[in-house]
């Protein structure tokens, strides 16, 4: 039997109060919690479409909300609520990026760039380097409002503009 397999079991027969070390098997661990249905042997803590959602998800914001786009917030004014970050490898390039919540779209996610990242960093850095402390202090706070405008560069290339009100 794998090893992992075994340490599911023995975790099972904690669980359920059960000395896995008095001679029964692990085969008749399982037959006496799994078929016999112990009321508590398959306890529901999230649904599996949770797990997968938070097990894919860069950040814990990202689980369960849909990604809004930067073309979609131009010209409103949102309140961060809260933040993170999240790291992805690009061409073998590590990239971090803050992940923010807005009270306004509180089914929504945005993944903001250098800006953003700045404005996340900074608080963060006010915290000792604890986002999640940061982020808290934040939501605490009420957030921070903030607009998107667009803009264009001197060269005419495409930018969004952010100003906290």
């Amino acid at each position: 039997m794998r090893s992992t397999k075994k340490i599911l079991i023995l975790d099972r027969a904690a669980q359920w109060n059960i000395n896995p070390l008095d001679g029964s098997s692990e085969e008749s661990i399982l037959k006496k919690n799994f078929v016999a249905g112990i009321p508590n042997c398959r306890r529901k803590i999230m649904s599996f479409k949770e797990i997968a959602s938070r097990t894919l998800s860069l950040s814990d914001l990202m689980a369960g909300r849909e990604k809004i786009s930067t073309e979609q917030l131009i010209g409103q004014t949102v309140t961060v609520t809260e933040f993170d970050f999240a790291t992805i490898t690009d061409r073998g390039e590590e990239k971090t990026f803050p992940v923010l919540l807005f009270k306004e779209l509180p089914n929504n996610y945005y993944c903001g760039g250098t800006l953003l990242a700045k404005m996340c960093m900074a608080w963060t850095a006010e915290y000792d380097g604890d986002v999640s402390a940061a982020s808290a202090a934040l939501a605490d706070e009420g957030g921070v409002q903030i607009r998107f405008t667009a803009g264009k560069t001197k060269s005419g290339n495409n930018l969004t503009n952010i100003t906290v009100l």
